[in-house]
């Protein structure tokens, strides 16, 4: 009987369906996601430690400069903090300094080469005024030109005659007055003929300008009425305020 029961038990057990439970793929991913959230937890515990680690490190830097600044002052002296390290900028933001510098070196050599083009600049300017192609006309209006130059040199006057062809005499007063020449003596054809000469005097670059004319090409007259035309402004304002 006993081997009989041995038999009957392995048949059944072999005829007998698998009562165990099939490995599903479901559960094998939500093991997965399970593993990947403690991996996550895990760093963003590590992380956090780090985080707290770096500042406990800056508290304690912190209260030492504290404790150095109160004994330094409590013995009458200055605390001055070390300054940071700036971070670097940009590439495009240095990129742009550096353009916004080298305009702004290009702005300050200019300045300089004006301020001592004005430095340099004669106090007055003799302006020849005559049409072209009139060879005869344009040989008595150089020499009371270089008559006036002579008179005012001797008189210690710095001054020079424009007689260039290439710009207008309007073109010729605006540049010499933005170089600082505000006192010119102009010279045309009916002067010359009777030996005369009108003066101008400008306040202001580009403003119109007060003008004397027929003046006698003599050297006390000349250099008289250039002496006077600076009080014309004093003058006005003193006729404005009244």
């Amino acid at each position: 009987q006993g081997v009989h029961s041995d038999k009957d038990t392995m048949v059944k057990s072999a005829t007998q369906p698998c009562t165990k439970k099939s490995h599903k793929p479901g559960a094998s991913r939500s093991a997965e996601a399970s593993s990947a959230a403690r991996k996550r937890k895990g760093s963003s515990s590590s992380s956090s430690s780090a985080v707290s680690e770096s500042e406990q490190t800056r508290k304690a830097l912190q209260r030492a400069r504290q404790q150095e600044a109160l004994a330094l002052r409590a013995e009458g002296k200055e605390y001055t903090p070390t300054k940071r390290q700036r971070k670097r900028k940009p590439k495009e933001r240095r990129k742009w300094d550096e353009r916004a510098a080298s305009k702004l070196q290009a702005k300050r050599e200019l300045g300089k080469k004006l301020r001592k083009e004005k430095k340099g600049a004669p106090e007055v300017v003799v302006v020849p005024i005559f049409w072209k192609g009139q060879a005869g006309q344009r040989g008595k209006v150089l020499t009371v030109c270089a008559d006036v130059q002579r008179m005012l040199a001797e008189a210690g006057k710095r001054v020079e005659v424009d007689a260039g062809h290439k710009y207008t005499p309007g073109q010729k007063f605006a540049h010499w007055e933005h170089r600082g020449t505000m006192l010119r003596v102009e010279v045309g054809p009916r002067e010359s003929e009777r030996g005369c000469c009108t003066v101008a005097r400008t306040f202001t670059p580009g403003e119109p300008a007060h003008r004397v004319e027929q003046v006698q090409v003599e050297a006390e007259g000349l250099v008289a009425e250039l002496e006077r035309l600076p009080a014309l402004k004093e003058e006005e304002g003193d006729a404005a305020g009244g």
